[in-house]
């Protein structure tokens, strides 16, 4: 989605509530179109469609497992278990 078409998503969708509030949106706002707002041009997302074999599944333990490795992997044993490629510069 381009930041016009977020822009203009977020525009509709602000104003929606003062549509839909409105008892008599055509005396209060004639040139107002509403089958034109929510036309299907208007309101289908734009992008490409594509299909994708996906796991149906989550293993959170191998997740958390990963997760461990890459925030422990980074330590240096032999200086207290700082991380690697921290330093400290005395100015």
């Amino acid at each position: 989605m381009t930041v016009t078409n977020f822009i203009r998503s977020l525009g509709l969708f602000c104003l929606l509530p003062h549509f839909v509030m409105s008892a008599e949106p055509s005396r209060e706002r004639p040139g107002v179109d509403l089958n034109r707002v929510f036309s299907a041009n208007n309101v289908t997302p734009r992008g490409r469609y594509y299909e994708a074999t996906v796991p149906d599944t989550l293993d959170l333990a191998e997740r958390a497992k990963l997760a461990i490795h890459a925030l422990t992997e980074a330590l240096n044993p032999e200086s207290g278990y700082s991380p690697y490629g921290h330093a400290f510069f005395k100015v």
